[in-house]
């Protein structure tokens, strides 16, 4: 098999984007379980935690209970941490 000699600059380069590109991906999944909002619903004498996706469409996660409240503050913890992180807008 013949070889096409790329100089080490080059090398590097594409070493660096792969990478990159592989932490993107990885990030993106890992971004997906934040899209959309929770918020408490009441019904009847409950209380379910409900996601909202960016289609409108809802899901009960569940009644109100030890591992749905902690599911929310999670939740709330890591949307307000991303949106704490972005850099100011330049004016």
């Amino acid at each position: 098999m013949d070889w096409i000699h790329i100089p080490d600059n080059a090398a590097r380069q594409w070493i660096d984007s792969s990478t990159i590109f592989q932490e993107f991906q990885a990030t993106k999944l890992k971004a997906k379980r934040y899209v959309g909002g929770m918020y408490w619903k009441k019904q009847g004498g409950y209380e379910y935690l409900v996601k909202t996706y960016r289609d409108n469409r809802q899901q009960r996660v569940g009644a109100r209970s030890t591992e749905t409240e902690r599911t929310y503050q999670e939740f709330n913890a890591v949307v307000s941490g991303l949106f704490d992180s972005q850099p100011a807008a330049s004016q």
